[in-house]
Formats: C-alpha cells, structure tokens, sequence
C-alpha cells in the first residue's frame, strides 16, 4: 500500500464538483420523471391506479397467475347514493367517502393486486384467486372495515364479482370480465330500490 500524501490541486476538485453537479442532476430529473409516471398511472384523489396504470398492472398480474396456474377473480364496486351525500353535505364531503372507501380496498386487497378508481364513484379490483372462497373472505373484510368506520355520513357500497381460469384469460376476455362483474353490481344496486 502507498502511504504518500497525494497533493490534488484545483483542477480536481473542480472536476469533482462537476461531476457531483451532474449526478445531482440526474437523479433530480429521475425523481421528476418517477413524479410524471405517478401522475400517468395513478388517480391523484385515491392515489389508486387509474384506467392506464390499471391496464399495465393487469398485464403483470396476469402473466403471473399464468405461470402459477391460478384463477383470476374481478370485483366491481360502486359507492352507493353518491350523489345524494354530494347534494346534502356538499362534494367535499363526497371526496372524503371516495378516499376512505379506496384506503378500505387497499386495506383489504393484497399489494400484488390491481385496485383502480374506474370513475367518480366506481372502482375495479383484480386479484389472483388462490383459494375458490378468497372473494367471500375479502368482500367480508371490506365490509367490516366500512361498516366500522366512524364518521358522519356512513357510506355503503354495491359490488358484482366474477372469476376465470387464467388459461383462458386474454385482454378481451379480461374487459368481458369486468363487464360482467359491473353488470352483477348494477343488479345488486336494483334489488336495493
């Protein structure tokens, strides 16, 4: 090993400076660019994903179950009298039962599943069915979670569910899907009126 004193004059540490300024650089343009692909695939209310981010996370999900042989499961939910809660107490209060409903399917669904905010008051949950009573155990869950919530007004929800093998899943049969699960959802929400 070389013990000597090495005596660095100013043009190194100029050029140690200038390469500290780049890399601040580029790592301030790699948080900004994270920051965008955020704002593109997330809705900014929720911070759920949106329609764009939850078509990319499908695919991952998907070719997931694929390779384990697992079924896939779809929920739909919808917040119930939505619109009545923003005509009596105001839309703020309606934004507040839309993110605590998201934060209730986050608390509820697995990190590795696909939860969305599809419109105002709709969301769209797919998830790896790993045992045939998994969309039973998860809809219980969410429902304790709403029906314990504290705060004035109480929201509710409608859902529809549907599942298929993932041997025979492919993008159209994935929207066919979801259409199927929104159309359970709107006959749940008819036998309440």
């Amino acid at each position: 090993m070389d013990f000597a004193k090495t005596n660095y004059d100013d043009r190194y540490f100029r050029l140690i400076e200038y390469f500290r300024g780049m890399a601040e650089k580029e790592l301030d343009l790699l948080s900004k660019n994270i920051q965008l692909e955020s704002y593109a695939l997330n809705d900014d209310q929720t911070n759920l994903l949106n329609r764009k981010g939850f078509s990319l996370a499908t695919e991952h999900i998907i070719k997931f179950a694929k390779r384990e042989s697992e079924a896939i499961g779809v929920f739909y939910f919808d917040l119930d009298n939505l619109k009545a809660l923003n005509d009596t107490y105001g839309h703020q209060v309606g934004d507040q039962a839309i993110k605590k409903f998201a934060q209730h399917l986050s608390a509820t669904f697995r990190d590795t599943d696909a939860i969305a905010r599809f419109g105002g008051d709709e969301f769209l949950v797919l998830f790896i069915r790993k045992q045939p009573n998994d969309a039973e155990v998860m809809l219980k869950r969410l429902t304790k979670l709403v029906e314990s919530e504290t705060s004035h007004p109480s929201i509710s929800f409608s859902h529809g569910y549907t599942s298929s093998p993932v041997t025979e899943l492919c993008a159209s049969k994935l929207e066919a899907l979801s259409q199927i699960a929104d159309k359970k959802m709107y006959e749940v929400k008819r036998t309440r009126k």
